[in-house]
C-alpha cells in the first residue's frame, strides 16, 4: 500500500501552543499528546514501514532493517528544549530511537538515539554523509523496559545536549542555528518499533 502521507516538508502545527510570561522572560510551550491526527505528523502505511497515530500516541516501526526512519510535523526549532516519552512496542527487537533537530532536510540534521542496553548515539548528517560524534555504553539500568523513557534535548546556540530519564548523556557544540525537529528510529533486521507520547517543546 502506498503512503497515505509521507512528506518531509509540509505545513503542520502541533496541538497546543501557549505563551507563559515570567518575571523577565516569556516562554512559548508547545504540546502534542498525539491524540489528534490533525497535528500533521508523518503518516506511512507500507509493507515494510509503518508510521502514524495509534492508541492516543504516535508509532514508528519497521519489519526489517531500512536505515533511519524520520517523522516530523515540520516543527522548526532554534533554541529551546524538546522532551518526549518513548516506549518499545511489545515483541520489538533491540533498536535505537530518539530525536532529531536543526534539520534543513533528511541529508542535513543532528540526532540523538538510545538503545535498550543504554548505548547512546550522537551523530549528524551533513550533505547526506553520516558523522558519528559519540557512542557511549552506559549503565543498562538507565533504560526503562516496558515503560516510558523520557528523552530530552536542550538546544542553545551551537550547543545541543541529550538526556534520558534525567541523566545527561551526550553533547555537541557545532550545531547549525535553526531547523526542523522530530522523531527517529533505526530498526533491526526484524520487527522493531517505538511508541512515542507527550511531545513538548519549550522555547524562550
Amino acid at each position: 500500500m502506498q503512503s497515505k502521507r509521507c512528506r518531509w516538508l509540509k505545513a503542520g502545527a502541533l496541538a497546543l501552543g501557549v505563551a507563559f510570561a515570567g518575571a523577565a522572560t516569556a516562554q512559548q510551550i508547545t504540546i502534542d499528546d498525539f491524540s489528534d491526527p490533525a497535528t500533521g505528523w508523518t503518516i506511512i502505511d507500507e509493507a515494510t514501514i509503518q508510521a502514524g497515530y495509534v492508541d492516543g500516541g504516535y508509532q514508528l516501526s519497521a519489519n526489517q532493517r531500512v536505515g533511519v526512519i524520520f517523522a516530523t510535523s515540520d516543527f522548526v526549532l532554534g533554541d529551546g528544549v524538546i522532551t518526549v516519552e518513548a516506549t518499545d512496542l511489545i515483541d520489538s527487537a533491540f533498536h535505537f530511537k530518539g530525536i532529531f533537530l536543526r534539520s534543513s532536510n533528511r541529508a542535513n540534521l543532528f540526532g540523538f538515539m538510545i538503545a535498550p542496553d543504554g548505548t547512546t548515539l550522537s551523530f549528524r548528517f551533513q550533505a547526506g554523509e553520516l558523522f558519528q560524534h559519540e557512542s557511549t555504553n552506559l549503565d543498562p539500568a538507565l533504560y526503562r523496559h516496558g515503560e516510558p523513557n523520557v528523552l530530552r534535548v536542550e538546544a542553545e546556540g551551537r550547543r545541543l545536549a541529550f538526556s534520558v530519564n534525567g541523566e545527561l548523556l551526550a553533547e555537541v557544540n557545532n550545531a547549525t542555528a535553526i531547523g526542523f525537529a522530530g522523531l527517529i528510529i533505526s530498526p533491526a533486521d526484524e520487527f522493531s518499533g517505538t511508541f512515542f507520547d507527550n511531545w513538548r517543546v519549550e522555547q524562550p
